[in-house]
């Protein structure tokens, strides 16, 4: 498919353990249809921007964007909700390997973007660079993303600071 922000991020890991998930339900009643986006790195290192040895505890966490919308889906199937939803799953492990993306590499995105990874760290943005263009070629009414941008969380609302006495 020519996802090579996605690739970029999933060679570093098992073949077996990344793909673009792409579940469908559909209701005959349905007026629209909602995307629904997922960030669902399974585990996190940081691959060559590797993550000290604790700010890895809890990266298995990454996932939680395609937990919800894994769980909105199911919830809505099970509800017999009377809408239209394409769920999609951007799964993949960001691990540090011989065959890892690194800093200074350009991939070229699904949507011929080319971009120049310069830190590997930042796989969220680049595993859904690719989920994101596929989910918008199905021409839903809304999209809606879920995913945990925790480096991005950090710059917008400031490092957590404590304070003792």
């Amino acid at each position: 498919m020519d996802a090579g922000d996605f690739l970029a991020v999933a060679q570093g890991g098992a073949d077996e353990d990344a793909a673009i998930v792409h579940l469908r339900y559909t209701h005959p009643k349905a007026k629209q249809t909602v995307g629904l986006i997922g960030k669902g790195i399974c585990f996190d290192t940081g691959e060559h921007n590797l993550k000290p040895a604790r700010y890895m505890q809890g990266m298995h966490e990454d996932m939680n964007g395609s937990a919800v919308a894994l769980g909105i889906l199911l919830a809505a199937s099970q509800g017999k909700l009377a809408v239209n939803i394409d769920c999609w799953l951007a799964i993949a492990q960001n691990h540090i390997s011989p065959k890892a993306y690194k800093q200074n590499d350009i991939v070229t995105a699904l949507n011929d973007t080319t971009i120049e990874i310069v830190r590997t760290d930042a796989e969220g943005r680049t595993v859904l660079a690719d989920t994101l263009t596929l989910a918008a070629r199905a021409k839903p009414d809304l999209m809606i993303d879920f995913t945990t941008l925790t480096g991005s969380m950090a710059v917008a609302l400031g490092a957590l600071q404590r304070h003792t006495r």
